[in-house]
């Protein structure tokens, strides 16, 4: 019984950290439209990063924790076994 509640979490934040994943690989760059300067650019290609460098952390740390949960899973079920 354990060795699936292990399993079913290891799922669910593997599919997190792949939303996450998935999620940083979208963020665009997008200047302020009123006027279109290098600093304009510079600016949002700097809150772009910041954006996707923030959800590549989360992904991370999900990916983390799903890797745990998947050798609790073995774990578990070497024991049950």
């Amino acid at each position: 019984m354990v060795m699936w509640l292990f399993a079913v979490a290891t799922f669910g934040t593997a599919l997190r950290a792949a939303w996450y994943w998935y999620r940083s690989s979208q963020v665009a760059v997008a200047p302020y439209w009123r006027e279109v300067s290098k600093d304009e650019w510079l600016d949002a290609a700097m809150r772009a990063s910041t954006e996707a460098a923030n959800l590549n952390r989360w992904g991370a740390v999900w990916t983390a924790a799903s890797t745990v949960l998947g050798a609790a899973t073995v774990t578990a079920a070497a024991i049950a076994t």
